[in-house]
């Protein structure tokens, strides 16, 4: 089953903008590590240090608001640095001679934009109750995939993963999104709202989706027979259980 990107936001945290003696402009910024987050819907949420370890090497992206089209450095160029420390993922963007670029860092300047978001898919994460009987997850290791300095925005309003938490913890959570606790990722506003038997998804091949019992994968050319669709549900709850 494909990983879910995952967005989050912080507010900013020395997030600033040097100009270099030939006019250059970087901006920088950092992801705070073990800062517990704003309620995702029923649980708090932080990260582990070193959980984007494994990213060092990989190609990340700097955007703005999290728009492709908008690309402001990547690690690939080496326009983008990041360091890692024990407490925070710093990063550093050396920015492109482009108007876009120029209205960001005047943005950032006038305090206009005041949070770091990024998106990442998570590898392994922990659920677990704290001594306030509140859901805790912890993401110890995930792939980074792009940073965006950005206004900020609520937690509620993320993107947020739930298929690794166990089945004793659900009934706390209260999601506003994605709410589906057998991880359907079709994006069709029925399996948005957790109501896979409403698939509207006229090409929808998620497993999950088809365990739930998606009526588009369930016709005379894709017929699912019960006993299938019990493999499928055991093999989520394995899945799950990694």
């Amino acid at each position: 089953m494909p990983k879910t990107k995952e967005l989050r936001y912080q507010p900013a945290r020395e997030l600033r903008v040097q100009t270099s003696a030939d006019g250059s402009r970087t901006i920088s910024g950092t992801i705070v590590y073990s800062s517990l987050s704003e309620d995702l819907g029923g649980f708090r949420e932080l990260l582990a240090p070193g959980v984007f370890a494994d990213s060092m090497g990989s190609d990340v992206y700097c955007l703005r608001q999290h728009d492709p089209n908008l690309v402001m450095g990547r690690t690939k160029s080496k326009t983008l640095t990041l360091t890692d420390s024990p407490t925070a993922l710093r990063y550093s963007c050396r920015l492109p001679d482009t108007e876009q670029a120029r209205s960001l860092a005047a943005a950032i300047d006038r305090g206009d934009l005041d949070a770091t978001s990024f998106g990442f898919q998570t590898i392994s994460d922990d659920w677990a109750v704290d001594k306030d009987g509140s859901v805790v997850r912890t993401i110890l290791k995930a792939d980074l995939i792009e940073v965006s300095p950005c206004i900020f925005e609520a937690y509620s309003s993320s993107s947020v993963s739930i298929r690794s938490c166990p089945d004793a913890l659900r009934g706390k959570l209260k999601l506003t999104k994605r709410s589906n606790a057998d991880g359907c990722d079709c994006d069709c506003s029925a399996c948005e709202d957790g109501d896979c038997d409403r698939c509207s998804d006229e090409e929808c091949d998620d497993v999950a989706c088809a365990a739930n019992g998606c009526p588009e994968q369930d016709d005379e050319d894709r017929s699912i027979s019960r006993s299938d669709r019990n493999k499928m549900h055991m093999r989520l709850e394995l899945a799950r259980r990694k």
